[in-house]
């Protein structure tokens, strides 16, 4: 059969129709795990029968927590990685949601005026560098 291929929650709307009595769930190892079961509780609602087997990636799920984390206990968020990154860029909008002074960091540079923070939470997607990480914190210091 037919996959269908759903991004986010609206999603479902456009295919509340094509739903059937099963439905299995294949997830993308690096996705939002609130967006997850915001989909799956509504899938649920709609099929009868739901199977789930959940990919996300247990070190992805924890640097999402992390991220949370840091977002409320600090003024800033320095997300540091690639925006080619699907992880790194899910931090980033997971953080943006909870505080408006969140910045991607792509290179060893800081943001504008990030120093006016008193204190600024640093965090990495899974491919960042770790040199990358290490030069950010040094030049914040």
């Amino acid at each position: 059969k037919k996959g269908i291929v759903v991004e986010k929650e609206t999603d479902l709307k456009k295919i509340k129709h094509k739903i059937k009595k099963k439905v299995a769930v294949v997830v993308q190892s690096t996705q939002n795990i609130d967006d997850v079961a915001k989909i799956i509780y509504r899938l649920s609602k709609i099929a009868k029968e739901l199977f789930f087997i959940n990919t996300i990636c247990e070190e992805t799920e924890k640097r999402q927590k992390e991220v949370k984390e840091l977002a409320k206990k600090c003024e800033a968020i320095l997300v540091i990685g690639s925006k080619k990154s699907a992880n790194t860029t899910r931090l980033y909008r997971i953080s943006k949601k909870i505080n408006d002074n969140t910045f991607f960091v792509t290179k060893p540079e800081l943001p504008q005026n990030i120093k006016r923070f008193k204190t600024v939470g640093i965090i990495g997607g899974a491919s960042t560098p770790l040199s990358l990480l290490e030069e950010v914190y040094k030049k914040l210091k």
